[in-house]
């Protein structure tokens, strides 16, 4: 694996190896970040904290082969502590354009503009958790095991909060309440006062 190989050259302190690393997954580390906060300013300030925390730690790593989700996990926690720390200002979700040469991952099989426009807004309406863990599944095409390891959780809660977090969307799509009439939120809402 050619991220493995770049890992250990970095661990080792090879001239030059982390900004090939930087090359190789600083884009994706950009768009993942635009996607959970919604702002290009924060997601720079994201991607851009989260590689210096991988840099400062990476040889903490023992399982070079591991770093794809290490990364993501350190990327993601980057994007939680700035969305708790920004609360103000609505997010401006990205077109799928903006982010993927030729491709429209989230918005595929949707035929019209239109569609596409209230997808993003629909997604802009999610709470920063929820659009990370459509954003992790979807964009990022990470599986459920994969999931559960970047969020240090156990599969059966990625199920769950995925469940929620397609329910939250769908309903926003609607515009219908998530929760059927007559059931209230537990402690405090989806995910209660529990973090990720």
């Amino acid at each position: 694996m050619k991220i493995a190989a770049l890992v250990r050259r970095v661990q080792r302190g090879e001239p030059g190896a982390f900004e090939e690393l930087v090359e190789e997954c600083g884009d994706q580390a950009f768009k993942t970040a635009y996607l959970v906060l919604g702002r290009r300013d924060l997601a720079e300030d994201a991607a851009q904290e989260a590689l210096i925390r991988c840099y400062l730690k990476i040889k903490e790593l023992r399982d070079p082969q591991a770093f794809p989700a290490w990364f993501c996990r350190l990327l993601t926690r980057t994007c939680w502590e700035l969305a708790r720390k920004n609360r103000s200002g609505a997010p401006e979700l990205p077109s799928m354009r903006e982010l993927a040469t030729g491709s429209d991952p989230v918005g595929e099989g949707l035929e019209m503009e239109e569609d596409r426009r209230r997808l993003r807004q629909a997604l802009a309406k999610l709470d920063p958790r929820m659009r990370a863990v459509l954003v992790l599944r979807y964009f990022n095409e990470l599986s459920l095991r994969e999931m559960a390891e970047v969020l240090g959780i156990p599969e059966g809660t990625v199920k769950s909060r995925l469940h929620h977090a397609l329910r939250r969307l769908a309903a926003e799509l609607n515009g219908t309440d998530p929760l059927p009439t007559g059931k209230g939120k537990k402690r405090g809402g989806v995910y209660g006062s529990e973090s990720f």
